[in-house]
């Protein structure tokens, strides 16, 4: 059996060529840019979170992701990537929105102050 691809372990050039391979599969139902947005992270985030292992988000940075998912992706933004595996994450959904033509500041991510990613 082949391994999903976004759930190996890649980093550099091999995480952006998962990209292309990740939005051929997007859903285009929602109706406005914001509902279509949403719809692009949310589908990102369930093929690229892992529920389990290495690679899967902390318990502190996947509440507040899928908290703002419950919410239709509106605000607090405030996952903090704590992890080295919350921060391969967020990398990876950052790099999928920007190709989808979307700004990073769309996405669920903040630290407080003071605190910093791995």
């Amino acid at each position: 059996m082949v391994p999903h691809p976004v759930r190996a372990r890649c980093h550099g050039a091999a995480k952006a060529a998962l990209v292309p391979l990740l939005l051929g599969a997007l859903p285009a139902a929602a109706d406005t840019w914001p509902e279509r947005k949403c719809a692009i992270f949310a589908e990102a985030w369930a093929s690229a979170a892992p529920d389990t292992g290495p690679a899967a988000p902390s318990p502190g940075f996947r509440a507040p992701v899928e908290a703002f998912l419950a919410r239709a992706c509106a605000d607090p933004r405030d996952a903090c990537p704590t992890t080295a595996a919350d921060l391969a994450l967020a990398d990876m959904l950052a790099l999928i929105v920007v190709q989808e033509g979307m700004s990073t500041t769309f996405l669920p991510f903040a630290c407080p102050q003071g605190d910093t990613a791995p």
